[in-house]
C-alpha cells in the first residue's frame, strides 16, 4: 500500500497550532481563556462544598491511592495526577454550565482546565 502524500489530520492539527503560536494569541482569546478559568475555579470551589456526590468522589479516589502531588481546587488533597485530574474536572463540571461551545454542544473548559492543571 503505498503511503500517501496528503498530511494526517493530526498533523493538519499540529501545523495550525505551531502556526498561531508565531502569531500569538489574540488579546481577547487572551482575556475570554481568563475569564473561564476563574469560573471553573469558582465552580469547583462551589461544587466541592455543594455538590452531592462531591465527598463521595474525593472518598473513592483516595481508595488504593497513597496521596499524590496534585491537588484539587479549594484544599491540600494530594492525589495522583490522573486522579486530581478527574476529581477537578468533577467538581467543575458540577456547577458550571455557561462554557458550551455553540456548534460542538461541549462544555470544554471543565476537562481542559483540570488536564492542564
Amino acid at each position: 500500500m503505498a503511503k500517501s502524500s496528503e498530511p494526517t489530520l493530526s498533523q493538519q492539527v499540529v501545523r495550525s497550532l505551531l502556526a498561531r503560536k508565531e502569531k500569538g494569541i489574540p488579546k481577547a482569546v487572551r482575556e475570554k481563556t481568563l475569564l473561564h478559568i476563574v469560573d471553573e475555579i469558582g465552580a469547583a470551589l462551589a461544587a466541592r462544598v455543594g455538590a452531592p456526590a462531591a465527598p463521595e468522589a474525593m472518598q473513592a479516589l483516595h481508595v488504593g491511592s497513597n496521596g499524590g502531588k496534585c491537588q484539587v481546587i479549594g484544599g491540600g488533597d494530594g492525589l495522583p495526577p490522573a486522579f486530581a485530574a478527574f476529581v477537578n474536572s468533577a467538581f467543575c463540571h458540577a456547577m458550571d454550565f455557561d462554557d458550551i461551545h455553540d456548534k460542538c454542544h461541549v462544555h470544554v473548559t471543565s476537562t481542559t482546565f483540570p488536564a492542564a492543571l
